[in-house]
């Protein structure tokens, strides 16, 4: 198959979706590797805790790898993230992957603002951002997303508690991109949300679901924009804990400081970057459920 010109063989590769076969495939030769491992890093997906830490070290050892990366969806995975996934974390995958443009967080819930503040930092180019259910993130942390990351088109909040007008409305102010923005649980109120609707010209969908600061909805709705869409539905009644109280997180004493058993640690192979005869095969994928 060497023998085909490079780009039928590049046509062939970009046909895979399947990761673990797209992992094999980065292992069959030199020249597949070279084709393969960029598709591989651009969206990798991570069937374990120890693959996601695998693939942390290496973007942040081997920085032309993590230039690659383009897009991380921890929702899709199949381990518990709302553990993992802490400020630390999201510290190390920000700096080893400053190109990103999508980021699910959704329900990450041992996330802090400094993990949230150094996401904006070296991620400036995020377009999709969900930090729903991270609801020890307050408005500190958006208020770094609001200052540095201006490219946003679909930003998602539910269930955040901790999040006001004092940082929407600075989103409304310099994310003017935005086409979807999720508020569902949190604190904002008339006055953010108006702000956000006249200054994001290309909003088309927003959610208010359990807003309950929001008082003047029948208005807001009437001189809402026709190309907007606002949802009030999202989330039943009941389904938020903070719903009856004042809570202002007091009971959270810092970052999560659990102990993991260690299985994080474990060697998965790692590949020595400075033998320019390594092959970087994303090793990170390689224990994915096939």
């Amino acid at each position: 198959m060497n023998r085909l010109p490079a780009e039928i063989i590049v046509e062939i590769i970009h046909t895979i979706e399947h990761q673990p076969t797209l992992a094999g495939v980065a292992q069959v030769c030199k020249l597949w590797n070279s084709l393969a491992t960029p598709l591989l890093y651009r969206i990798p997906k991570f069937g374990s805790s120890q693959s996601f830490q695998s693939f942390l070290r290496t973007v942040s050892e081997n920085s032309n790898l993590g230039n690659i990366v383009r897009e991380v969806d921890l929702l899709s995975s199949p381990w518990p993230r709302w553990l993992v996934v802490d400020s630390q974390t999201i510290t190390t995958l920000g700096k080893g992957c400053p190109q990103l443009t999508y980021l699910e967080l959704e329900g990450c819930s041992a996330l802090r603002d400094r993990g949230v503040v150094s996401l904006a930092e070296n991620c400036p180019g995020l377009q999709y951002l969900s930090l729903s259910e991270c609801d020890k993130v307050s408005d500190e942390g958006i208020l770094a997303i609001a200052t540095h990351c201006n490219q946003l088109r679909i930003l998602e909040l539910k269930a955040m508690p901790m999040v006001s007008d004092l940082s929407v409305e600075e989103i409304a102010l310099n994310c003017t991109f935005l086409e979807s923005v999720a508020l569902a649980g949190t604190r904002v109120s008339d006055r953010s949300v108006n702000e956000l609707i006249e200054r994001a010209q290309r909003l088309a969908y927003l959610d208010l679901s359990l807003c309950y600061n929001v008082v003047d909805l029948d208005k807001i709705m009437e001189e809402k924009p026709e190309r907007l869409e606002i949802v009030t539905d999202t989330m039943p009644t009941g389904s938020a804990d903070w719903e009856e109280t004042d809570w202002e997180g007091e009971d959270w004493d810092g970052e999560w400081d659990g102990e993991w058993d260690g299985e994080w640690d474990q060697d998965e192979g790692e590949m020595d970057y400075d033998d320019v005869e390594a092959w970087p095969n994303a090793h990170f994928s390689v224990d994915l459920d096939i």
